[in-house]
């Protein structure tokens, strides 16, 4: 019972409060339009074709909207193919978010 009490007082004392937490990312998206010019300006510069959409034909591949494959998440299976389904999706709604491209869904 001690150590139980012991535990719970030092996880309040050393927790970082999650208000904080939540404030230091919400301040984080507001000094970040910069760095969404400076993605698309590099996939520019890359002749990456915005915005990106997965492949129909191979599971967890990214292409670009000319059809060239940009990456593929988890190459080597090691996952199930819906987690790497929803990893390469969450890619690219990040990317076409960031990039100013509406995606289905989003």
């Amino acid at each position: 019972m001690k150590n139980q009490k012991r535990r719970r007082r030092g996880i309040r004392r050393g927790a970082r409060p999650i208000a904080s937490a939540v404030n230091f990312v919400e301040r984080r998206k507001l000094s970040t339009p910069h760095i969404c010019a400076d993605v698309l300006a590099e996939f520019d510069r890359l002749k990456i074709k915005l915005p990106l959409k997965m492949s129909p034909y191979n599971i967890g591949d990214i292409i670009d909207s000319d059809g060239r494959h940009i990456c593929i998440c988890d190459m080597n299976c090691e996952r199930p193919d819906e987690d790497a389904v929803a990893i390469a999706g969450c890619i690219v709604r990040a990317v076409n978010t960031c990039t100013g491209y509406r995606t289905s869904g989003s």
